[in-house]
């Protein structure tokens, strides 16, 4: 009995979760209020009872009720059904798009043949690829990454569509900084930690992280301030043991917000790091 109640002790501690929903918005008025750092939850503790300091009240003895004259038979249990096994789907086929009307986050224009983004854990392949086949062995290596059925194919055929690009994928999820700071929200750092294991498992990878302000401030100190968070974030990776010329960090100060900057709520979403990695679909 005894290596069989450590083996399920082993398994009970190898048992983990991947924390990937990360919070986009934070209340209160921005400019006065930081983002609340250590949002993690601490994992649940089971608190074991102390038998000699909680003692049990023992319950009255059970009266044994007296049998019955006549014992009804016992049935005979329907037989357990079996379960189909589960089928490993396919990627999804590649399909033409009409007038660029595609489900997930917006199309961006960044003058290649083929993209990707990834938003929520789901990645949306985008473009045009030679054939169907081309499109479809770039979904299976998508899957690699993310995981089966967490790939959208909306890849349109175009047969002169060359079978080489870099095909950058675009990380719509962002990390969000506190007015005027640096500081990474705990919160963030499984989406950090996604990038150091695509950097680890995939030598041709490399990252490009760019990092933007609200419009409060100057424009100059806010030029400052987004190459700051940049740099950070790229420190981040490099402490955790990648090659520092793989990772490159651009500040691109309060030029492009994605939000109203008359709203508290707008001005916290402009206060973001963006990440694109390059290497990973070919």
């Amino acid at each position: 009995m005894l290596p069989i109640a450590l083996i399920g002790l082993v398994a009970l501690l190898s048992v983990g979760a991947i924390g990937y929903a990360i919070g986009q918005r934070s209340g209160g008025n921005a400019e006065a209020t930081d983002v609340e750092l250590g949002v993690l939850a601490e994992p649940s503790r089971t608190t074991s009872v102390d038998a000699a300091a909680n003692p049990v009240e023992t319950s009255a003895p059970t009266t044994t009720a007296a049998p019955s004259t006549t014992a009804a038979p016992s049935t005979t249990a329907a037989p357990e059904t079996t379960v189909a096994p589960t089928t490993t789907s396919e990627p999804a086929p590649t399909t033409t798009v009409d007038d660029g009307e595609l489900a997930g986050p917006p199309l961006r224009d960044t003058g290649t043949v083929r993209q990707a983004v990834l938003e929520g854990g789901i990645l949306y392949l985008r473009g045009r690829v030679p054939s169907e086949e081309f499109g479809i062995e770039i979904a299976r290596r998508a899957e690699a990454v993310v995981g089966p059925g967490n790939v959208v194919n909306q890849y349109e055929i175009d047969p002169a569509a060359p079978p080489v690009d870099s095909a950058p994928l675009y990380v719509a999820d962002t990390v969000l900084f506190p007015t005027g700071g640096t500081q990474i929200n705990p919160a963030f750092l499984p989406l950090l930690d996604l990038g150091t294991t695509l950097l680890s498992v995939n030598e041709a990878v490399t990252l490009t992280v760019v990092a933007h302000t609200d419009s409060a401030g100057s424009t100059g100190l806010n030029q400052r301030l987004s190459q700051a968070r940049a740099d950070t974030v790229r420190q981040y990776w490099i402490d955790a043991g990648a090659a520092p010329e793989r990772i490159t960090a651009e500040g691109r100060g309060e030029s492009e917000p994605i939000a109203d900057n008359t709203t508290d709520e707008g001005k916290q979403a402009n206060r973001r790091a963006e990440f694109i990695v390059t290497g990973i679909l070919g």
